[in-house]
């Protein structure tokens, strides 16, 4: 009896294997590595057999993507959509290799359903407050040197906790808005925020600067935080777009140093413009993600570097103009 029922499992099996053999599309390879086309762009995805299915994740995208699977002897076509899986097998020297791509859905902010919506109504908000903050005092809008600095440290230990899996020391502020990940949706709202924020100081900076006769340059460079901050909600970590922008931030540096070079020397100056140069240098310690070894192992604290300079910058620039207030 149990001699039949096992022959009758392993003859399941086998039939199983047959009809998802017949059903899934299949190629057939020579070798491990596999040259993947999409669109123009081109990636060799070594299989790996022992997985079951061997997943290879798309990033999302604005536009469909058509891919091309091209072995040495076969080749696959595939309509690449935000959101769906496309499971095939790969006959790999005669062994059977369950394959899967997998494409990422497009962020909260780009959902075909209501995203677009939204993003409308938040670019229509950030216009709005922007042209409303054109007529507040300067002094009032430098207020968010401190604010946003302070949101920006809270809101990373809040999303982390909700994310459930990260390490502030080991995985980058952009993995909290990580599509899929638990903290998407809270991050994208959190770093809208931030982005309105940011840009209601540099405002402010913008026009202090003009009202005591001092070069704003710093303060037109200080909106690259702004414009970073509401490229990563759009465009969260996952997206094709994402990193587009990666090397904006360096934009705050370029603006503190030309704070330190160019400003007027006061005796209220003379401060901002040393902690202008202690900024500086603590957002060059970024430089260390070059080293293999730390970047490994400290990608999240070597990024926060560059955030700690950041908020010494704007934290520095609020106290600064608080004092001329007085």
């Amino acid at each position: 009896m149990k001699k039949a029922i096992a022959f009758a499992s392993l003859s399941l099996l086998f039939v199983k294997i047959i009809v998802a053999q017949q059903i899934m599309p299949t190629i057939e390879s020579t070798k491990q590595d596999i040259l993947l086309k999409f669109n123009t762009d081109s990636i060799v995805w070594r299989i790996e057999p022992q997985k079951n299915p061997d997943i290879f994740y798309v990033e999302s995208t604005l536009k469909r993507k058509q891919a091309w699977f091209i072995t040495d002897v076969d080749s696959l076509y595939f309509d690449i959509n935000a959101g769906k899986k496309y499971d095939f097998i790969i006959l790999y020297n005669n062994q059977t290799c369950y394959s899967r791509i997998e494409a990422l859905e497009n962020p909260i902010l780009l959902n075909r359903y209501f995203g677009f919506s939204i993003l409308c109504l938040v670019l229509s908000i950030v216009g709005i407050i922007f042209y409303k903050a054109t007529s507040i005092h300067s002094i009032k809008l430098t207020q968010f040197g401190l604010i946003t600095p302070l949101l920006f440290w809270l809101f990373t230990i809040i999303a982390g906790f909700i994310h459930g899996n990260y390490n502030h020391f080991k995985n980058a502020v952009s993995n909290l808005g990580e599509i899929g990940s638990t903290s998407e949706i809270i991050m994208a709202i959190f770093t809208l925020s931030l982005a309105i924020s940011s840009m209601l100081f540099s405002i402010g900076f913008y026009k202090a600067s003009k009202q005591y006769k001092q070069n704003v340059l710093p303060a037109v460079l200080s909106f690259a935080m702004a414009i970073s901050f509401l490229w990563a909600a759009i465009f969260p970590s996952g997206h094709q777009l994402h990193g587009t922008l990666g090397p904006l931030p360096i934009l705050i540096i370029i603006g503190a140093l030309l704070l330190a070079l160019f400003w007027k020397n006061t005796n209220q100056s003379n401060n901002i413009k040393l902690w202008s140069v202690v900024s500086v240098l603590i957002m060059l310690l970024f430089v260390l993600r070059f080293i293999p070894s730390i970047q490994q192992h400290y990608e999240g604290a070597i990024q926060r570097t560059l955030y700690i300079g950041w908020s010494t910058w704007f934290i520095s620039l609020y106290f600064y103009f608080k004092t001329l207030k007085k």
